[in-house]
């Protein structure tokens, strides 16, 4: 297997080898994962969180807000018609009821 300065040198340049993908394993581990994680985390975050003029968040599209808005009144004016025609219900069923 050749003489021993050359299995010396062939295995200190494996041992270097490994011990700089440890280092860089660790310091990319220190450093959250080296793959810019934590930037993007940052971009995102700013994103999502800008406001328009009207203090509106932009990842909110202007017209999926007032469809909301829309839907949801339209929701409150059929819930306050039942209830109405419920106590009028209840209101001639109290009275029957006196009746009797």
């Amino acid at each position: 297997m050749g003489d021993p300065m050359t299995q010396l040198g062939v295995g200190a340049i494996f041992a270097l080898m490994i011990l700089d993908r440890v280092f860089v394993f660790v310091s990319k581990r220190k450093n959250g994962n080296g793959n810019g994680q934590a930037q993007r985390i940052a971009e995102m975050h700013k994103a999502i969180t800008a406001h328009d003029s009207d203090g509106v968040f932009r990842c909110w599209s202007r017209p999926s807000l007032e469809k909301a808005i829309v839907d949801l009144t339209e929701a409150v004016r059929e819930m306050r018609s039942e209830q109405a025609e419920t106590r009028a219900a209840l209101v001639a069923l109290s009275q029957q009821i006196t009746r009797e």
